[in-house]
């Protein structure tokens, strides 16, 4: 599929939000690091209305793993690469595929009507997605399912974060699919509607968690930083990480932490502590200032 953009060097033009800029520094940083013959060559990026247009080249070799990092970190991307498009697509129905075995799919509509011992199984499972579903009820729902399933549901999102855990300990080379499901507990709507904020948080407290336990993974604790749709708290706790990983370091180990200056989005994360720093121990609220103050005093000397 992907004959026709394997030349010596590929021209890539991205338009994404402003938003979103910081996750594509953040994975190319992720590349760089982990492929020392990975090049970005002529990145530039310009405004064009409320969204950015990011233009850089890369060696054709890493071109499709760039696509697919893009792809797994729901990047929008608008390209006229037709080929490019589509596996960028092949990709994204792959992580879907992927996720379907914990229940992160799309569940399709069923009449079919579960029993109680099904739905504690559901829950014993760790299956999220499909005991929310049956505590949202609907036309021709059994109300003492919907009733149990939202009784329920706080500790099926307990089970699947300790078996997300325990998987990211036991396959320590799929890490990143333990995370990238805690972050889909931590941002679910659905978890939203019922109010399971609490939760939520801890499976993000749990992603930065797992990414701290192995430095392959330090990247994601940026894009846990700048990601929106987490909770403020988590956000946060996320930067204060990163911070505690930047006081510990050696010089000669700073370089290779993620690129906190380039990716990190401070105007964002001022707006987050401001509503949870109450929250925040003062050893906490040290290393989150150190961070910034770090970050900026960096971009000055830039």
């Amino acid at each position: 599929m992907l004959n026709t953009i394997l030349n010596d060097t590929k021209l890539i033009n991205i338009l994404i939000k402003e938003k979103d800029l910081a996750s594509v520094r953040a994975i190319l940083k992720f590349l760089s690091d982990k492929y020392p013959k990975f090049n970005i060559m002529n990145f530039r990026t310009g405004k064009i209305s409320e969204d950015i247009l990011v233009s850089f080249k890369v060696n054709n070799e890493f071109y499709p793993k760039l696509l697919e990092k893009f792809a797994y970190n729901d990047i929008p991307i608008i390209m006229k690469d037709k080929a490019a498009l589509e596996y960028i697509e092949e990709k994204k129905e792959l992580k879907i595929k992927k996720l379907r075995a914990q229940g992160w799919s799309e569940i399709s509509v069923s009449k079919k009507q579960i029993s109680i011992n099904e739905l504690y199984k559901l829950s014993q499972d760790g299956k999220v997605k499909d005991v929310a579903k049956e505590a949202k009820g609907g036309v021709g729902s059994n109300i003492e399912i919907v009733n149990k399933a939202k009784e329920l549901l706080s500790e099926t999102i307990n089970t699947a974060i300790d078996n997300l855990v325990n998987y990211a300990c036991e396959h320590g080379k799929r890490r990143q699919e333990a995370i990238d499901q805690l972050l889909l507990i931590a941002t679910d709507k659905d978890l939203k509607l019922f109010h399971k904020n609490e939760e939520m948080t801890n499976a993000g407290l749990s992603a930065i968690e797992v990414s701290l336990a192995d430095p392959d993974y330090y990247d994601n604790l940026v894009m846990i930083a700048n990601n929106t749709k987490l909770s403020n708290l988590t956000n946060i706790k996320s930067a204060i990480a990163l911070s505690e990983l930047i006081t510990n370091a050696s010089e000669d180990e700073i370089p290779k932490l993620p690129d906190v200056v380039k990716s990190i989005n401070t105007r964002w994360l001022r707006i987050a502590f401001e509503t949870i720093q109450q929250k925040l121990d003062e050893e906490e609220i040290q290393h989150f200032n150190n961070l910034l103050n770090f970050i900026e005093e960096k971009r000055k000397a830039a």
